[in-house]
């Protein structure tokens, strides 16, 4: 059996305001296994990004122990890559440059970083823009740009806070496709945050379905589609995809109002 690469062992957090406190997640026991592409959706203001930075190491949990390959999560590492759903690339860098960012803070031999970079501008097919300022970007291109810097120090785990949320919809759909390329060829293990069960459905092999705030995770599912080889409109288009994706709806919806305590398994 794998091991998991992340494991929350009776984990919960509160936001402390002056004297009042706000439970943003209940306590959540859940294991992560290495390579797995998992998907949380919730109502809006559930906890969702709490529990992203949570495993990021940016917040420390009120309750209980979060590990990371065996060992306590402290503090931010390489090993956790995060991205926002704004790209926050350095504006006064190259896109090369950002992308050699990290590995450079790390202290990665020029070599070395300029190999990473050359590999991850082709895995994103920004090799042509690779001299160009993020302003000089598309929306999506900036995405792709901001994904193969946090790739570039190759971390176990990538977490993606609505990496793709601000995006319209037709570029959305493209970069849904590239991020799944980008899972399936590097093997990392992805966690996504995202408001669209659609996109839940299609990217992740994993959903999880969390309550209103304080957030807990009322259903955990394994998510199987035939040919979900990167077609997104063909894939989205299957009796199965619908099937799943009005599953997983129903369950957001009625979490929304407070009506959902349950967890199972997807019926596909």
């Amino acid at each position: 059996m794998n091991q998991p690469v992340l494991s929350l062992q009776n984990v919960s957090f509160e936001y402390t305001n002056g004297t009042k406190n706000t439970r943003a997640l209940a306590p959540t026991s859940l294991d992560i296994i290495q390579g797995e592409f998992v998907c949380l959706v919730g109502p809006s203001g559930c906890g969702k990004t709490t529990l992203l930075r949570l495993l990021a190491g940016l917040l420390e949990p009120t309750c209980g122990t979060i590990l990371c390959e065996g060992q306590p999560i402290v503090g931010t590492h390489w090993k956790r890559g995060l991205s926002f759903q704004q790209p926050q690339l350095f504006p006064w860098l190259t896109v090369r440059q950002n992308i050699e960012f990290g590995p450079r803070v790390l202290g990665i031999p020029q070599k070395e970083r300029e190999h990473r970079a050359q590999h991850f501008l082709t895995m994103v097919r920004l090799e042509e823009f690779q001299n160009a300022y993020p302003y000089e970007l598309s929306g999506g291109m900036q995405q792709r740009a901001a994904l193969a810097r946090a790739l570039a120090n190759e971390p176990h785990i990538l977490l993606l806070d609505e990496p793709l949320g601000a995006l319209d919809a037709l570029t959305r759909e493209h970069m849904q496709d590239e991020l799944k390329m980008i899972w399936k060829k590097t093997g990392v293990t992805i966690i996504l945050v995202t408001h669209s069960v659609d996109e839940a459905v299609y990217l992740g092999t994993r959903v999880l379905v969390s309550s209103s705030r304080p957030a807990t995770i009322i259903f955990d599912g394994s998510i199987h589609l035939p040919g979900n080889d990167g077609q997104a409109r063909m894939v989205k288009s299957t009796p199965e995809f619908l099937d799943a994706r009005e599953h997983i709806l129903s369950l957001v919806w009625e979490s929304s109002n407070n009506t959902v305590s349950q967890k199972g398994e997807s019926p596909v």
